[in-house]
């Protein structure tokens, strides 16, 4: 499967045009059983060589296999595993095969460890969910295409150790916004960063000698390009050309006097500057939480067309801040919301003003925890109170608290520790919280030993248990009937029409509000016929507002009137007549009641006939004796539905005495005689 793919993506890409292949695969959870292995060529390592296509969800490549080291991912290994959602490289692996990673397009980020020396042409190319790709400090070259065609890709950062980057190794990455090339490169390939059309600001570094042709071509938003005097080869169309009879507008090459870049923008008619004759102050900056992230301010700069914004994380292992790295270029205003911030993580920030590609020099902030506290709301359910929070970027779980109202004393008690959720929850349920009480919950946001703020002043709730909901036919329509609820000062009752003879159906509608002495209410404005549920909701209130329980759903009913019977005596039994029910599809079914002048008490019903038409509306009972007194009640019938009932009047039973009859014989002998 995955060498058929690779065959159309190969014809695909040799013409330049990415095309999606679509596959649908049935998912399996990702374990280390999804991994081919293959023993090197050393004998005392192992390759990973392929994955299964339905592998889903997080993967981890093992350090080990068989006790001997993992040290290469082979050619295509993960290419089109299209459900992985994550993948991570341990530290042992030193070599990445061509198109190992590639079209796996639902991973979102890639860190290549420092252990990885080389990395195969097209390696990471062709993703659709990348955002971010960690280029680890053991490359000194990246290859062609390694990383083309990632179009959900933000950033780019080159570390020093990469000395050439080649034939459009950042090809088509249409989101990129930074590209961060740190000083170390010595080559940039042709096509390197073709049609990174995002990308406004480009500041080459110190030591770099050679930009390959249309190495930045199709950059359409680029306005600022800094050149060091270093660079000793400019090929054509490198920079500044949106097409290749297009140049962009506005676009300004800075350089030194006599460099070769000078000389490559006068060729093409490029503006030029000498990034010496400028000047800039260096901005001072400050930084604080948000609920976005970490906000970053800075006074504005006189001259200043535009402001780079950088950072520096602090490493709590080797106790060490990283280098500076720009998080935001091209920025117009004078503040800026780092949104990518991990809970507890310490950052220090740095903005330099830029000016026709100089720049000025630069003050750190203050050090910075981002410490934000999570946003919290939480609703009655059937089955207590849902707390649900916003989540927070890097938190390893979150703890919940909550605090009672003490109605007596007017006093809230201390926040009280309910629960530790997982990192990927953002809710929890409250099951222990009591019908009639009132609550205020907070969350707290964790990072190993961090804990976030949390916001005190929450609103409160009532709690109010979801009242459980019966309905049942009565002679005087549906009687709706439920539990008593702690707390409740009313209870509004809901209707929803499910089939009114297969026309319609609608949504809940409440019907009527009754107070909490009350625990049913009666449905006089229903149809014969028409099927319903019914539900009902606890309200109450408190000093703060109005509150109600959540609600469950009766079963459906259909409602039957009941009928009206009446009863007369025949020669042979009793009559049994009942109103005509063309909605009765299985008919009725007749009760009847024995008076016992004994005790002076009627039996309980029971049935004498089941009748299965609804055109049949009177019954026979040739079972009844002579003085005795009967009741008589029917119910009409449709599906597992029944109506309530109507009695009859007593009546007892006059039965006509039969004439005895002479036997034939009899007769007969006496004639002959």
């Amino acid at each position: 499967m995955k060498k058929i793919l690779s065959i159309i993506m190969s014809v695909v890409f040799a013409v330049g045009v990415f095309v999606s292949v679509p596959v649908t695969i049935t998912a399996n959870a990702a374990s280390q059983s999804d991994l081919t292995f293959k023993l090197n060529s050393d004998g005392k390592s192992y390759s990973v060589t392929d994955c299964k296509d339905d592998a889903t969800g997080a993967i981890t490549i093992p350090s080990t296999y068989k006790n001997k080291p993992v040290t290469k991912v082979g050619a295509g290994a993960f290419q089109f595993c299209f459900n992985l959602t994550s993948i991570k490289i341990p530290n042992t692996v030193t070599h990445i095969g061509e198109s190992a990673f590639s079209q796996i397009h639902s991973v979102k980020s890639i860190t290549i460890p420092d252990s990885v020396k080389v990395i195969g042409e097209s390696s990471f190319s062709n993703n659709n969910s990348i955002t971010s790709i960690k280029i680890g400090k053991g490359l000194s070259t990246i290859p062609k295409f390694a990383f083309r065609n990632n179009y959900n890709l933000k950033s780019v950062t080159i570390p020093g150790n990469v000395k050439t980057i080649g034939l459009g190794a950042f090809a088509d990455c249409g989101n990129v916004t930074v590209v961060n090339i740190k000083n170390g490169i010595t080559e940039i390939g042709e096509l390197a960063f073709y049609m990174n059309i995002n990308v406004e600001t480009l500041i080459l570094p110190e030591g770099l000698k050679t930009i390959g042709n249309q190495a930045f071509y199709g950059l359409n938003s680029l306005k600022i390009c800094v050149v060091p005097s270093t660079v000793t080869s400019i090929g054509e169309r490198a920079i500044g050309y949106q097409s290749s009879s297009t140049q962009i507008t506005g676009f300004k090459i800075y350089s030194k006097k006599g460099s070769v870049a000078e000389k490559y923008a006068k060729n093409n008619n490029f503006l030029f500057a000498e990034t010496s004759k400028l000047t800039l102050k260096v901005p001072e900056v400050k930084v604080s939480n948000t609920k976005q992230g970490i906000k970053v301010e800075w006074n504005k700069i006189s001259n200043a067309q535009s402001y780079i914004v950088y950072r520096s994380t602090y490493n709590t292992k080797t106790k060490k801040w990283s280098d500076w790295s720009a998080v935001k270029t091209y920025v117009s205003s004078n503040q800026y919301t780092d949104k990518n911030v991990g809970l507890g993580t310490k950052y220090l920030y740095t903005v330099r003003a830029v000016n026709s590609g100089v720049l000025s020099g630069y003050k750190s902030s203050k050090s910075i925890s981002y410490n934000v506290t999570p946003t919290v709301s939480y609703k009655n359910v059937s089955n207590g109170v849902s707390v649900s929070w916003g989540t927070v970027p890097n938190a390893t779980g979150y703890v919940v608290y909550r605090s009672k109202y003490n109605t007596k004393t007017k006093k809230w008690s201390g926040w009280s520790n309910l629960n530790t959720a997982k990192s990927n929850k953002s809710s929890w349920i409250d099951k222990n919280a009591k019908s009639g009480a009132i609550y205020k919950y907070t969350v707290r946001a964790l990072n190993g030993s961090f804990k976030s703020k949390y916001n005190k002043n929450t609103k409160e709730i009532l709690y109010l248990k979801t009242p459980t909901v019966k309905s049942a036919n009565s002679t005087t329509g549906v009687k709706v009937s439920w539990n008593k609820i702690t707390g409740a000062k009313n209870y509004d009752v809901y209707r929803k029409i499910i089939d009114d003879l297969g026309i319609n159906s609608t949504k809940w509608v409440k019907i009527t509000t009754v107070s909490a002495s009350k625990d049913y209410f009666v449905d006089k404005n229903v149809k014969n016929g028409y099927e319903y549920a019914y539900t009902v909701k606890a309200t109450g209130k408190t000093a703060k507002g109005s509150y109600k329980s959540d609600y469950k759903s009766s079963s459906t009913l259909i409602y039957l009137s009941a009928p009206e019977v009446a009863v007369s005596t025949e020669d042979n039994g009793i009559k049994v007549c009942w109103d005509i029910n063309e909605c009765a599809g299985k008919g009725y079914k007749v009760y009847r009641a024995v008076y016992n002048t004994e005790t002076e008490k009627w039996s309980s019903w029971e049935v004498i006939n089941d009748i299965t038409k609804a055109e049949i509306c009177e019954y026979l009972d040739q079972s009844v004796e002579e003085g005795i007194t009967y009741r008589y009640t029917v119910k009409a019938r449709s599906g597992k539905y029944a109506s309530s009932y109507k009695s009859s009047e007593g009546i007892t039973a006059s039965l006509k005495a039969e004439e005895p009859t002479v036997p034939e014989e009899t007769v007969t002998n006496v004639v002959e005689q």
